[in-house]
């Protein structure tokens, strides 16, 4: 264990009773064993339509992502798309994360140190572990990028994120129909073929699933590699240890997943009957926000929360959730921080920050001693 980790959230309590945009109520649940009972419960819905939703939304306009689905729908389609997203299926994408890793580096230390680290390596990791993915071209990349920022943005404005997501729905809606037209052996040719066919799945569907994958997997990704970077140059014990040794590298991963957890917003729920949380009544109607970054510091669980630690016993943090909704990603982004993490270290042993943006969370500078 070593240096306390900056911007650590509050202590993890009961749940405390808040009120939405629209002044419904809402429970914030913070402790460990209070978020997993929310995302584990079947009476704990993800339908942003439904009234007293967190953040509602009307789905009458666009498909429902496979987040905001419940029960059998949600059900059906992840199991259609599941074996493509296990860790033995991930690891075949590889090969091709690492080539992208290599390149970034050699490219940014070709910049030289005035290359911003999040544009020059962070953001076009993800993108590309995006593309390779999907299998649509890497020279779209920088397309996608701007559009996924734009839509991960708030303040961008609804305007500018309306036009975002009809131009990102018009590129999957061409990408899934030539899928459709001439199947390959990649994940969407292999959904667009007999699971089309057999009526277990919809082109809408599958076009609301390539959204939501670019749309999650580059925002949480870019961010987390930065993010990682930057605590990393503070543990240069553990830097030391990643780049020799991948049980190691796997472990800083899971630790730094915790400490940061960028999905903190993707779990929200609204209650469907009475729910029992923490000794509180939550009626259905009401809004809950579990707050996984806050469990994932919970004192109850890790005895020094806000310290770098991969050592732990067992690290069982809720970066990715848990329950029907357990991130279908993980795997990928496991991938793609450990092979950014060991390959920029291993390049660059000397890496150090020369600037960092507090508010955007991202590292604006980086030099090599």
């Amino acid at each position: 264990m070593s240096k306390m980790m900056p911007g650590k959230p509050a202590v993890a309590s009961a749940p405390v009773r808040g009120f939405g945009p629209a002044g419904n109520p809402l429970w914030y649940v913070s402790r460990d064993a209070d978020v997993r009972k929310v995302l584990t419960c079947p009476f704990a819905s993800s339908d942003p339509s439904r009234p007293g939703f967190p953040e509602p939304e009307d789905l009458d306009a666009r498909t429902p992502f496979l987040i905001e689905l419940d029960a059998s729908d949600h059900a059906r389609l992840r199991r259609l798309v599941l074996p493509e997203f296990t860790a033995h299926a991930i690891s075949r994408l590889h090969p091709k994360l690492q080539r992208s890793a290599d390149q970034l580096i050699a490219a940014m230390c070709a910049a030289g140190p005035d290359a911003d680290f999040a544009e020059a390596f962070a953001k076009p990791m993800a993108s590309q572990a995006i593309c390779h993915l999907l299998a649509v071209p890497i020279t779209d990349g920088p397309l996608l990028t701007g559009i996924a920022t734009t839509l991960a943005d708030d303040s961008q404005g609804p305007q500018a994120q309306g036009a975002a997501f009809l131009a990102v729905t018009e590129y999957m809606e061409k990408f899934i129909d030539h899928r459709i037209a001439d199947p390959g052996s990649d994940l969407f040719s292999r959904l667009a073929t007999a699971p089309l066919n057999d009526g277990k799945v919809t082109r809408d569907e599958l076009v609301a699933l390539a959204i939501m994958l670019l749309m999650a997997g580059h925002d949480t990704n870019a961010k987390m590699i930065v993010l990682g970077v930057g605590t990393l140059l503070d543990h240069p014990d553990v830097v030391a240890r990643i780049v020799t040794d991948e049980a190691a590298a796997q472990a800083a991963v899971e630790e730094l997943l915790r400490l940061h957890s960028i999905g903190d917003d993707d779990g929200f729920r609204v209650a469907t009957a009475d729910m029992e949380v923490g000794g509180i009544t939550i009626r259905p109607g009401e809004g809950i926000v579990p707050l996984v970054r806050h469990a994932n510091y919970d004192h109850a669980v890790y005895a020094r929360p806000d310290c770098m630690d991969i050592d732990l016993k067992e690290n069982r943090h809720l970066a990715f959730g848990t329950g029907p909704h357990l991130c279908l990603g993980r795997e990928l982004a496991r991938a793609v921080q450990m092979i950014a993490y060991r390959t920029l270290f291993s390049a660059i042993p000397s890496l150090r920050r020369t600037s960092i943006d507090p508010e955007n969370l991202q590292i604006t500078g980086w030099a090599s001693s």
